[in-house]
């Protein structure tokens, strides 16, 4: 039986789009390199914390979510 090759999405957009949902990819910085310097020496405490302070801002997010995390993210949302 040939393997059926699975495509992966490129960006959270493709995941919402099927489903027609709000999706937001809540970064821990405000840029690319901050994000990523935060992800490997931020505190899980810390990262935490800003997760939730973005979430806070974002009134779509008001009446409750579900959320899909990738790597740190993932162990974040938990």
């Amino acid at each position: 039986m040939p393997r059926r090759r699975i495509s992966r999405p490129t960006s959270l957009r493709d995941l919402a789009v099927p489903v027609r949902r709000y999706s937001v990819c809540l970064p821990t910085a405000d840029n690319l390199i901050m994000d990523t310097i935060k992800g490997f020496l931020h505190t899980m405490d810390a990262s935490v914390d800003d997760f939730a302070k973005r979430v806070r801002a974002d009134p779509k997010l008001a009446n409750g979510f579900n959320a899909f995390g990738l790597s740190q993210g993932n162990n974040i949302i938990r």
